[in-house]
């Protein structure tokens, strides 16, 4: 064993000596210079994160890059002398050999790159981060620099406070300093933004002798944000931790600040930043930038990457229920979460402990005695063999005819072997090479190879996804080599599975853009399910509502991939029997989740729908409620689909897909209800207008038909004019209505012989908006001469 350990490690730790030693003799191109500059000190808790996330960025990304960390404070005073000192210190450190690139962390440090250092760094790109778009957006078009955008934190902090305090006033205390004032300034900026009112409270310092004073003029009701901790303190001033820790033991006010460690110091909440993770993305664009790529090709990014911080006791103390707590919100010092967390650690700690102490009882036995110390010696050579059985790769060990020396568990757990089965195996026979991607000849390399992903079959021919490494570990009178193999086809199936989300989601993209875009329901509505059934694999979809107050389900849309494939519309129950199993068999309990249903033997004795399915070949059917605002318009039934395409992670996906064909659905329905209302009350202006022209000629049966021939004249000359259909039927109407101030006239004098002065006296005119016919505001003002008139009402749509 101790021949293999040697021969194993041995040549690995030459091969990395070696890789070392090559990197550092290759000088290549000219090592690019990275200027990181940032607006806070070098002890702030988001400066330290966020330098980490660039460091690493350019460690992974950039091929080579030397680093300079830079602090706006380093010239030691704040305000216009201390930039001007800072110029002074950039140009005597860069001057001579600008950077390649600078970073800017902050609104102070981009103000400076962007600005007199522009100068000073030669023009040098220039990517930011933790800049509010909103006041830089237009600033960063104009230079050649690209970043990430951030929302700003003063805001964002009052925001939960006024989320958890609602209408309660926000005291900010600080002492005044420049950076207590700088902060005033951003939290009243961020106060603006949200229209509320932040309330000043000065301390000379943050001792208690200080504090005492501001905690007693505040009201008993309110919330104070404590400006951001310092890292140092005046003479005998205390620092703001020490502040912090004093006001939340003090004052019955929860207290709230942007630093990290707030809520460890006693605060009721605080931000956590999470500035790693945007210090990285920093440090990803500039090596994009480093490595040649065009500037206009990145574009700057907007991320929110900090969340709310709170202390669960100090909520229930204030009765805040969790439904208040902003979104994304991190609860400290909660039991449940508490339990979780230090349980794992707690048993870690406890293996830790009994591991320690079997170490201890070793050490005393050695001591005490050579044959315990023997004896424990092979404890540990068996502990080696257990590592090496027990590797997470599959490893087997043959000489250089292929004669299988030894395996480990995992590789004959691989590929279903037992230990015997490998007794006098080779390589050459022992899987059936052929049907894979891997030949025997992969086994024997001649130097050094890398790791490769291959197809292995295992010994019934079924294909396992896996990597594999080949090496010598002994050269000599006889070869040793080694592989090491790794089963990846969980990997490869859950990447498949974000594939398949990926599809799926743009698969809906498309169907609510075509419900949005398309003119035409029924087309949008097929489509759509064509689209749905290429997603889930089915050999047919449709969508059913509930018609009216039976609840009889009536079919909307349907669609196939294949003629011969069922019909849902037609096989599908429309009885009040069967509609009725439906709605207990999906909607049970009130529930809208999707539900699939397996057509088996036993079912099919006793329920007619289901056999009426079977037979056309369905074996099995899923059912998707669609869930409106008061209750179920309809389901969407698909017949076999795929088994994999509903799986966990998709519920977000699967609502969307719900409420776009509820939404669709229902503003179908009610574009149906309004045409239907529309030509009822269509039907009832012609039946009044109709009534009232039949009794104008029951008054003068001399002119019997007189008003229907004109109207049906006028109508032919409007549509022969090509007038709208709106304003054909409004001629219609009037044609009708022409006489109708016969009404008004007695019958005696209609009936007169000599009636040509009567019919002067009932002729009326019809007057429009303008001097056209059109009626104004939906209606006709009639005039009957003498001083008569009456208005009608005329439906126009």
């Amino acid at each position: 064993m101790k021949a293999f350990l040697r021969a194993f490690f041995l040549p690995a730790i030459l091969f990395l000596l070696l890789q070392t030693s090559a990197a550092a003799s290759n000088p290549g191109r000219p090592v690019p210079r990275v200027v990181l500059l940032h607006s806070l000190s070098a002890g702030d808790y988001w400066t330290r994160q966020t330098t980490e996330g660039v460091v690493a960025a350019l460690s992974e990304k950039a091929d080579r890059a030397e680093i300079f960390i830079e602090f706006l404070d380093a010239a030691g005073q704040p305000g216009r002398l201390g930039g001007e000192n800072f110029k002074n210190l950039m140009e005597a450190k860069y001057g001579l050999l600008p950077p390649d690139l600078v970073i800017a962390s902050g609104m102070e440090a981009f103000n400076f790159a962007a600005g007199i250092g522009n100068r000073v760094f030669k023009g040098a790109p220039l990517v930011f981060y933790g800049l509010e778009r909103e006041r830089y957006q237009k600033l960063v078009m104009n230079l050649p620099a690209t970043g990430i955008f951030s929302p700003s934190p003063h805001a964002f902090l009052l925001s939960a406070i006024g989320r958890l305090h609602p209408g309660l006033p926000v005291f900010f205390i600080t002492e005044p300093s420049t950076s207590g004032m700088m902060n005033l300034s951003r939290f009243s900026e961020g106060a603006s933004e949200l229209k509320e009112e932040i309330r000043l409270a000065v301390a000379r310092d943050y001792s208690p002798g200080a504090l005492i004073d501001v905690i007693k003029a505040l009201p008993s009701e309110g919330a104070i944000v404590l400006s951001s901790l310092s890292y140092g303190a005046k003479e005998g001033g205390g620092t703001a931790e020490d502040g912090l820790t004093f006001i939340s033991q003090n004052s019955s006010l929860p207290v709230y600040t942007l630093d990290e460690s707030g809520v460890s110091k006693g605060a009721a909440g605080n931000l956590r930043w999470n500035g790693f993770k945007i210090g990285k993305r920093a440090g990803e664009m500039a090596s994009e930038l480093l490595s040649g790529k065009p500037m206009a090709e990145i574009a700057p990014e907007f991320s929110v990457t900090f969340a709310m911080a709170l202390d669960y006791r100090q909520m229930k103390r204030l009765g805040i229920p969790r439904d208040r707590f902003p979104d994304g919100t991190i609860l400290i010092n909660d039991p449940l979460e508490t339990a979780g967390r230090f349980l794992p650690a707690a048993l870690v700690y406890a293996g830790a402990l009994l591991v320690l102490f079997a170490l201890a009882f070793f050490l005393r036995g050695r001591i005490n005695s050579r044959k315990r110390a023997e004896k424990e010696l092979r404890k540990i050579t068996d502990n080696w063999k257990t590592l090496f059985q027990y590797s997470p790769e599959g490893i087997v060990i043959y000489d250089e005819s292929g004669a299988i020396l030894e395996t480990n568990k995992t590789f004959r757990s691989i590929f279903a072997f037992s230990e015997k089965e490998l007794e006098n195996a080779k390589i050459q026979t022992l899987l059936p090479w052929s049907r894979g991607t891997l030949r025997p000849g992969d086994f024997f390399p001649e130097d050094k190879t890398g790791v490769r992903e291959a197809v292995i079959a295992d010994r019934d021919g079924a294909p396992v996804h896996g990597t594999h490494l080949s090496f010598q570990i002994e050269e000599g009178r006889r070869k040793i080599y080694c592989s090491l193999i790794e089963d990846i086809s969980e990997r490869k199936k859950i990447g498949e599975l974000l594939r398949h989300k990926s599809r799926y989601q743009q698969s809906l993209s498309s169907i609510a853009i075509r419900f949005l875009l398309g003119p035409d329901y029924g087309e949008a509505m097929e489509s759509s399910l064509k689209e749905i059934l290429k997603v889930s694999g089915a050999r047919a979809g449709a969508v059913f509502r509930y018609s009216g107050e039976s609840r009889l389900l009536v079919p909307e849309a349907e669609a196939s991939e294949q003629p011969e494939e069922p019909f849902l519309t037609r096989l599908f129950p429309s009885s009040p029997e069967e509609t009725i199993m439906w709605e207990s068999s999906v909607l049970r309990d009130g529930g809208v989740r999707p539900v699939t249903f397996t057509i088996e033997s036993g079912v099919l004795n006793f329920r007619n729908p289901w056999r009426r399915l079977a037979a056309n070949g369905v074996s099995s059917v899923f059912v998707m409620p669609l869930a409106g605002m008061e209750d179920t318009p309809g389901i969407l039934v698909l017949a076999d689909p795929d088994k994999n395409w509903k799986y966990e992670g998709l519920e977000a996906d699967f609502q969307f897909l719900r409420n776009t064909l509820t939404a669709a659905m229902e503003h179908h329905l009610d574009e149906i209800s309004l045409e239907n209302n529309r030509r009822v009350a269509g039907d009832r202006f012609a039946g009044v207008i109709t009534a009232l022209c039949q009794v104008s000629e029951l008054k003068d049966m001399s002119t019997s038909g007189h008003q229907r021939k004109v109207s049906a004249l006028a109508e032919k000359i409007a549509v022969r004019l090509g007038l709208p259909g709106e304003t054909a039927l409004a001629v219609r109407y009037a044609g009708l209505a022409h006489d109708i101030g016969k009404l008004y006239i007695p019958a005696e004098i209609l009936s007169k012989p000599s009636g040509g002065s009567v019919k002067s006296l009932s002729h009326i005119f019809l007057f429009g908006s303008k001097s056209s016919s059109l009626p104004e505001k939906g209606r006709f003002i009639i005039r009957i001469r003498p001083g008569l008139q009456a208005q009608v009402p005329v439906p126009v749509p």
